[in-house]
């Protein structure tokens, strides 16, 4: 069983991070495409019709969690998953990387393994604090300190969550097989506390160091926002 790397962040795939995957190969079987045999479709099918008929069956036998229940007690698979923000619509970049990311998934399943699949939010950092500032006419950091850091955060909360349902229609008629119920924010606590718990033992192990300016390749360059005074992702700007 070959390991299984999963670089991926669903808002920055175009023109940046892209998913990179090693699979196990497939099993040997003795069937080869010459020997099966499949129905000739007609020729004036209509396949967006066809894939609503799929997804209608999908929905009718409760296909996903059924799934999910057989495969219960076989080896967990991992897989993380870089969510996207639900204060924008979907783009041809999130569902590029969502169809990879449902390939490997379903893959996986296939092969033996439970996996656990839980659509993810992320709910820090500048699309949030953009759409704030803009509504409020915040204009720099003094502003947000009038304010109050609490209220401030509160705004940001009560539209982390502004398309949402958008997200959910599209991903499902994009076909994919994600539990948008049991899904995962990362402003809750125990979602932050497990990055840090993740960081702790990046540096208990000295994986952690501080870059040296004369050797070539320990510093990148980034974008800062004037107004959040805060680092703009270079597939952002």
């Amino acid at each position: 069983m070959q390991v299984v790397f999963i670089i991926s962040s669903s808002d920055n795939f175009v023109g940046s991070a892209c998913p990179f995957v090693i699979l196990p190969p497939p099993p040997t079987t003795g069937t080869t495409m010459a020997s099966s045999s499949f129905a000739v479709p007609p020729s004036n099918l209509n396949f967006a019709a066809e894939e609503e008929r799929v997804l209608r069956l999908w929905k009718s036998l409760n296909a996903f969690q059924t799934c999910l229940r057989q495969s219960k007690g076989r080896p967990r698979f991992s897989f993380y998953d870089g969510p996207p923000f639900a204060t924008g619509l979907p783009h041809y970049g999130h569902i590029l990387a969502g169809s990879i990311k449902d390939i490997v998934t379903r893959w996986m399943h296939q092969h033996g393994f439970h996996v656990e699949r839980r659509f993810g939010w992320d709910t820090h950092g500048l699309p949030v604090e953009y759409e704030i500032d803009k509504t409020l006419g915040i204009t720099g950091p003094e502003d947000v300190r009038r304010m109050g850091i609490d209220k401030y955060n509160d705004e940001c909360r009560k539209i982390v969550m502004r398309y949402s349902k958008e997200w959910e229609s599209t991903v499902s008629r994009l076909g994919r097989w994600i539990d948008f119920k049991n899904d995962y924010k990362t402003l809750y606590p125990w979602f932050m506390e497990s990055v840090w718990w993740v960081f702790k033992q990046l540096w208990d192990k000295g994986l952690i160091y501080k870059g040296n300016e004369k050797k070539s390749g320990d510093f990148f360059f980034a974008y800062l926002d004037p107004v959040c005074h805060d680092v703009v992702l270079q597939a952002l700007v």
